[in-house]
Formats: C-alpha cells, structure tokens, sequence
C-alpha cells in the first residue's frame, strides 16, 4: 500500500471512529498497525520547509497517534485472548517505541500533546486495576506474549515519562500532562502518591524566567486536577493527604471543610426533625387509636335539621350512590368493621316504615307522591306492601300457634303422657306461659343476597365447562400468523439491549447466540407442510427484507445465515448428489438488493466478500456493474476489488482483469485511479505483479497495431500510461518500449516521445538498467535514445555513466546516422540549459 492510500485509510478511520467509536474494532488489523507505523514514520523522516505538504504529514502524524490510542486496548484485549498474535504484539511495541523515544520528544506541542495521551492509554494498560476495565489484570500469568512484571514495570517507566513532561516550556503540554495523570489517578490509585508529588513539588522546579501567566495558568489545572481527586470516591482514603496538599500549592482548604461542617450541621439538624416528626407520628397514632372509638354525633334538640323527616326514598338512586360512597371513603376501616359487626341479623328497617313517621313540610320539599319512583331494588317494597305483607305473615303464625295447641291438648290422655310431653317440651326450650302474653308483632325479614362466590358457582353450574370447538384457519390465516412470528422473533434484537442493560460483554455474546439461532432456524430448522401456503423461500424472503433493512447494522446476521446456507448445501450434496445448491441464489439476491441502500463510503460491502463463505465470476460481476452504473461508488468498489485480489485467492486474477480493464479506460479520472491501485503489490504476490506487467505490455504493444490508420494522442496515453507507471519500479521493462517504439508509426513515436518525460525523470541518471540501454539500443530508437538523454540532461549535469554511454554512442554515430551536436554539452559533463 503506498502513502495516498494509507492517508485514505487513516482518513477513512477518522470519519467512521469517531462518529461511530464501536467501529474501532474493524481497524484492529495488523495491516492498520502497518499503516500507523509507516505514516509516523514518513511524517518524522519529512524536514521543516515551512511548506502546506510538511503541515499535512505533522496533521498525519498527529491523526496516526491519535489512532494508535484509540484501538489500542482493542488490539491488547486480542493479544491477551490469542497468544499467536505475535505480528501483532510486534507492531504495538514498534508504535510504543516511536510514542516513547521520538514523538514525546518531538518540537511540535501537538504531536507531544498527542504523544502524552497516547502514554495515558499505555499507563492505564500496563497496570493492575482493582475496577472491572481493561489492564495488566487480564493476560495470564504464563502467556506466551505478556510478561506481567516487564509490562508493569514499562508501565511504571510511561508514567515516569509524562510526569516528566511537567518540565517543559509550553504551556499546553505542561496543562496536557496534568489532565492525563489526573485520569490516570482516578482510575489507578497505586500511582496517587508520586501524583500528589509531582504536582506539588512542581512550583519549585520552575526557573524565575517562566511567564507569570503561564504559572498561573498552569497552578490552576494542578488546583483543578486536585479538586476532581479529591472529590472522587475511590480516593477517599487519601483525601485528607490531598487536602493538604491541595492547601500547601494555594487551593482553598476551606471549600472542603466547610463542607464537613455543613455537612455535620445537616446531619444534626435532620436528627432533630426526625425526631421531632417521630413525636408527631406518634401522637397523630394514638389519635388515631382514639377516633377509632368511635361515639355517635347527637344533634341538639334546638339544632335546624332541614332533612328531618324527609323521605330519603325519593332522591334518585345515582345521587344516593354517589352519596354513599363519599361518606364510606371518609370513614375509617376500623369504624366500618366496627359498625358492621353490631348491626342486627334480621336488617336494618328504613325510617319511612316506622310508627310515627311524618314527611318532612320544611325545605327541601319532597316530591309529591304521585311522582313515578325509579328503584331498581328488586327487594324494595313500598310502605303499603310492607304493612299488608306484615299483617298477613301475622295471621299466618296465629293459625299456626292454635292448630298446634289443640292437637297437643287432643293427645295428652293420662298423667304420664302429660309428663312425656312437658319433657319434650322442655327439651326443646320453649318457655310455658305462666301469665297471658301479648303477641308481639311480627318481625320484618330481610332477604340476604348471595355472596359472589355463590353467584359464580351458580354461573358455573348453570353452563357446561368445556373449550370451543377448534376452528379451521384458512391458508392467507395460516400464512399471516407465519409471517407474524417470523417477524418478531427477528425483531427480538430490540430487545437484547434492554434484557442486557447494555453490558458490552454480555450483550456481545447474547447478540452472538441470536444471530446464530435465527440463522440455523432459517436455513435447517424449519418443517413446513407442504399443503401450506408459505414455504421455506418466503421465509428467507422475510429475513432478506429484515436484513436489507438495516445492512449496516444487521451484516453480521447475513453473514451467519450466508454461512449456514453454504454448510448446508454441502452436507446436502453429499447426501444427494443430484441436489441444487441455494447459497449463490441468495447471496446474489443479498447483494442486488443491499448495496443500493449502503452508503458510499460505507465498508460494509467490503467486509461481507471478505468474510463470505465463498464468491464466484457472478459475485464480481456485481461489483464491476456497480462501479460503472453509481460513479459515487466507484473508489470504495475499487478498493474492494483490490482487497479480494489480495485476500481471496479463488477469485483473485477474476477480480485483477476487471482493475486492469480499468487501467485502460478512455476517462482520465478513472484510469489513474485504477493505476494506483494495481501498480503496487506485496513481494509474496510475485504472480499478481507478472499478470500486471505481462497485461501493461501487450497493451503498449497494441500501438504497433497496422489496422488502426491514425492514433489520436488520448488513445496512446491510455495504452501506455500503465507500462509508463511500471517502469518506473522496474526500469528493466524499457526494453520492449524500443521493440514497439521501432515497429510503431512516426505519429505513435511522438507520442510516446511527448509523455515520457515524467517516467525518464522519476528513473533517473543512477538507473543501471537505463545506462545498458543506452549503450545497447537496437537498430530504429536512436530518436527515443537521444530523447531520453535530452530529458535527463536538460537541467542536470550528467553523470560519469552517462558521458560515458554517450561516448559509446558517438563511435557509432555515422554508422547509424546519429545526430549527436545537440548532446555536445554532455560529453564536457554540462546540462544541455547551461550550454544555452
């Protein structure tokens, strides 16, 4: 990868982290460490010319740092969970290093500031933590990588590092340092006690020259910095060291004891009220105790009672309710089961059926009595059915009494039977007249209404207890309910978040299993009847529609499903030969329907054919015919074609035709864009480099073409700006530019003559390979042979290689014809400009 593509990448890392920080965990890569590292370094090896390209490489630098700190306890977390991490192990140490050793050092505040919290991430790393965070607690005590005691004491020494920085000169990284031991406090107490120090023993370190205002500037972040330690509850054991600490730099002490005081102050005052509303609750108890006994209000006899005497049977049964329920919510439940336990068995008679009753002349008047009554009682009886219902239960129990009497007195025949009888009598505990009695009247009996338990076991009795009979759904019915379910057992990832509280690890893991279950469940899990409306296709369908939804977010869930499908077509073709795999068919539908919904620069779609089970011709053709179709896409999908060139070796030289079509393409923009990203490979790739080279010539050779009567200038650049870019990293391949330069036509040999010049330039005068062709250039390129030494030569002064090719060329000057006066200059070891 070369250096623009590496800026594009730690750009591409700026726009994705920091508006989505869950993303750093794509870039804990090696090959992002790689790019980390070469950038740091390119930016360092850069010297200060003032000019716009040397800030760009210091913004570079900065931005790489800031990078490194960000995924690193990512990568960390990675190397202590997998011991074979050993590349990576090797590129954090590399970038440690480079933090430690130039950029802390670096003349530049920023990149010091950036250096500075670098070694905070680095401190809080290689230290023991009691809190549950990523530290020096989580490697194992014999892992292959991690030695605990040599990364705690690396750590000991960044630290040592920062609190040194408190010597600077600059300001800002003067107050920078302060804020990272700060944190670095908070979260590692074992460093509290060299923090208190150094901040304190500070203001005697400094020279008398320092700026008045820089001193004060920095004396209050070191107050501030005290301020948030102390206040922090995992320090409190140190809190009164740091009060006096704070007080010995100029903090106010007061601030923190007056807050003691306050705070005892508070603490005996709300003593005193809790007291003081103990007595109260107990003394509203003991009322409350009273009023339970209850006594009944007797109005005076001089009292003016407008209800008296009036009948309460005409107010409407609504307003009686209403009435009712008001007064029952003011009574207390004590009184209430006070009251209800005392009232009579046989009821309670209304004051309209008492003897005496008088309806009432003051105000209010009652309705008058042929006013229609609307009861819904149907145990109410009016006064005249009360008294007529009486008289008659009367004359019933009289009857009664006689006919009894007589028939007693009709079988009493002799003493002893008198005697039985009386027995009897007695027995049953009726008490014999000794004095003639009046007959009391007759005492109203009031029907008892059922309980509702009573109710609901006649309800029950009344209906038989059995289900419904079981009603057939009809297909559509069928097929709905389906969908329904599918449905919310794929949108039960809302519910993940809240079940978990949002703990990272386990909602990793939950997320995990789901992804996992709904995948299985989809591809094998599934036993549809065949007469159904919806089959398994539906089904996928609905989770295609789900996923395509949300791709961004929801990828990971296709590349499960995209895995169970794959597995699932082998275990069915080696049970059946003749079977019909489904994985193409639904990956094709995946990527025709999600990669309109992404957005550009998105990395999604690179990732899924990386991870993909498998990808065919088919796969990249939807690519190329994205590329062409949504120009916004055409960099992200050549990036994507150059990743799976160098990560998936079944499609790799499928994947490398389409880049290289490109590099021949009629627009510009294009067609350089496609260059850079084919013209440099890794040293292991030696086969891709010999495709790209092998495919760069014959379309070089394609300008000896005899059919083709005329060249325009655009179609020659096209042909030959790939071989010109690979020339230049391998000046070897000039010679078959002089094999086609020879047989091409005099238009085509300008042309090439006309844009060489930045392919000459960048191989240079030192190229040994140039030199031997120019000694040794074949019959018919003496043009090309004197326009290369022209461009080489016209500014600079000639190597001694160079005079001495062009004296081996001047013995055969008139044996080829050669021209050679304008390369006088050349052979006294001039530039051809200083001659003019």
């Amino acid at each position: 990868m070369d250096h623009d593509q590496q800026v594009i990448q730690l750009s591409d890392f700026d726009q994705q982290v920091l508006a989505q920080p869950e993303d750093a965990q794509s870039f804990a890569t090696k090959s992002f460490l790689e790019t980390l590292v070469d950038l740091i370094n390119y930016g360092l090896e850069r010297t200060d010319d003032g000019t716009d390209a040397y800030k760009e490489e210091l913004k570079n630098v900065k931005n790489a740092t800031k990078a490194f700190a960000i995924v690193l306890p990512t990568v960390y977390k990675t190397i202590c969970q997998n011991e074979a991490e050993s590349r990576l192990w090797a590129l954090c140490q590399s970038l440690m290093t480079l933090v430690e050793t130039k950029l802390i050092e670096n003349r530049n505040a920023g990149i010091q500031i950036n250096a500075i919290k670098c070694l905070q991430v680095l401190v809080l790393l290689l230290s023991k933590s009691s809190q549950k965070d990523i530290s020096l607690n989580l490697p194992r005590a014999d892992h292959g990588l991690l030695h605990i005691q040599q990364l705690e004491k690396k750590g000991q020494d960044l630290f040592n590092k920062i609190v040194e920085k408190l010597k600077s000169d600059i300001e800002s990284v003067i107050t920078a340092a302060v804020s990272c031991l700060t944190v670095i406090g908070k979260r590692r107490p074992q460093f509290i006690k060299q923090i208190i120090t150094a901040f304190t023993s500070w203001r005697k370190s400094r020279s008398k020259e320092d700026s008045a205002v820089m001193l004060r500037n920095v004396e209050k972040a070191l107050k501030l910095g005290f301020v948030s330690l102390i206040r922090t509850d995992g320090l409190s054991s140190y809190r009164s060291e740091m009060i006096t600490a704070f007080g010995s730099i100029g903090g106010n002490v007061n601030m923190f004891q007056s807050r003691h005081s306050r705070g005892g102050e508070e603490s005996r005052r709300s003593k005193r009220t809790a007291a003081h509303h103990e007595t109260e609750r107990s003394s509203s108890h003991t009322e409350k105790k009273v009023k339970t006994e209850y006594t009944p209000m007797i109005p005076s006899i001089t009292s003016n009672n407008v209800l008296a005497n009036y009948d309460i049977t005409q107010i409407p049964l609504n307003a009686i309710v209403n009435l009712c329920m008001t007064v029952l919510q003011t009574v207390p439940l004590e009184v209430m089961s006070e009251r209800v336990s005392l009232l009579p068995a046989e009821g309670v008679t209304l004051a309209v059926t008492r003897k005496g009753f008088v309806r009432s002349t003051t105000p209010p008047y009652p309705p008058p009595p042929d006013q229609p009554q609307y009861n819904t009682n149907q145990y109410f009886k009016t006064e005249e059915e009360i008294l007529s219902l009486a008289a008659a239960e009367a004359e019933e129990a009289a009857k009664a009494k006689a006919k009894a009497e007589a028939e007693a007195a009709a079988a009493i025949d002799s003493d002893e039977e008198m005697e039985n009888n009386f027995l009897k009598v007695a027995q049953q505990q009726v008490p014999l007249p000794l004095l003639p009695m009046k007959e009391e009247e007759p005492k109203l009996k009031v029907p008892v209404l059922a309980s509702v338990e009573e109710r609901a076991s006649q309800a029950l009795k009344m209906q038989p207890y059995e289900l419904n009979e079981q009603k057939e759904l009809k297909p559509d019915e069928k097929k709905e309910l389906l969908e329904m379910t599918i449905k919310r057992i794929l949108y039960a990832e809302n519910s993940i978040k809240k079940i978990t509280n949002n703990e990272t690890n386990v909602l990793n893991r939950t997320n995990n299993r789901w992804l996992l279950l709904v995948a299985k469940l989809v591809t094998r899990g599934l036993s549809i009847e065949h007469e159904s409306t919806m089959d398994k296709e539906d089904i996928k369908n609905l989770l295609l529609d789900f996923i395509v939804e949300d791709l961004f977010h929801r990828h990971d869930l296709a590349l499960e499903w995209l895995y169970e499908e794959y597995l699932f077509d082998r275990h069915q073709l080696e049970l059946n030969a003749d079977y019909s795999p489904c994985y193409f068919y639904w990956f094709h539908k995946l990527l025709e329907k999600g990669i309109p919904t992404l957005d550009v620069k998105d990395k999604v779609l690179s990732k899924i054919l990386l991870e993909a089970p498998e990808l065919n011709e088919e796969t990249i053709e939807f690519i190329k015919e994205n590329l062409k179709n949504v120009p916004e896409r055409f960099v992200s999908c050549v990036s994507t074609l150059r990743t799976l060139v160098m990560n998936r070796p079944t499609i790799r030289f499928i994947a490398l035709q389409v880049l290289l079509d490109l590099c021949i393409n009629e627009n510009d923009q294009i067609r350089q864009t496609s260059i850079m990203a084919v013209k440099k490979w890794n040293e292991n790739q030696t086969q891709v480099n010999t495709r790209v080279e092998e495919f760069a010539i014959e379309s070089l050779k394609q300008l000896t073409d005899k059919e083709m009567i005329s060249w325009e200038e655009k179609d020659v650049v096209r042909h030959a700006q790939l071989y010109f870019v690979l020339c230049t990293r391998r000046p070897s391949l000039l010679k078959e530019l002089f094999s086609v330069y020879i047989d091409a036509s005099e238009i085509v040999q300008k042309y090439i003559r006309l844009h060489m010049i930045k392919m000459i330039k960048a191989i240079g005068m030192k190229s040994t390979d140039l030199i031997k062709l120019i000694r040794e250039f074949p019959p018919g390129g003496e043009t090309l042979v004197i326009r290369i030494l022209v461009i080489l030569c016209d500014s600079k002064p000639p190597t001694r290689e160079i005079v001495s090719a062009v004296q081996a060329i001047s013995v055969l000057a008139n044996e080829r014809s050669i021209d050679l006066k304008n390369l006088s200059p050349i052979l006294s070891g001039q530039s051809l400009q200083s001659n003019k």
